[in-house]
């Protein structure tokens, strides 16, 4: 008796010489080898294609996205937004920074003891 691990079985099936198999586990053993070329046919094939697809329905969005971008950056209130946002992350900045310090005071006071 022989043994290959699980893995392998899917192609070392295809080195299998079709005449040399037991005329009653023939048909069998034909139809397991199309089912292995159906399920790497299968990997394969909707792997590569699904993600192709993606990436070419990613690229169509950024252009999109571009586009609509630099439309909006002539767009006075599109600018005015930016700096609204700026100002709010600048602002949320400075007050973590307040609360860092006094956190550290704070603790400061209890090392004091």
């Amino acid at each position: 008796m022989f043994c290959i691990p699980l893995k392998f079985v899917f192609g070392w099936i295809f080195s299998i010489d079709d005449s040399k198999v037991n005329e009653r586990a023939k048909p069998t053993f034909l139809r397991y080898k199309l089912e292995c070329y159906n399920a790497l046919y299968e990997h394969f094939n909707g792997t590569i294609i699904n993600r192709q697809k993606l990436i070419k329905e990613k690229v169509m969005l950024q252009k999109e996205r571009v586009l609509l971008e630099t439309d909006l950056r002539n767009d006075t209130r599109f600018v005015k937004l930016e700096e609204l946002k700026a100002g709010e992350a600048r602002i949320g900045k400075n007050l973590k920074r307040l609360d860092d310090e006094e956190i550290t005071q704070q603790l400061s006071l209890f090392d004091k003891q």
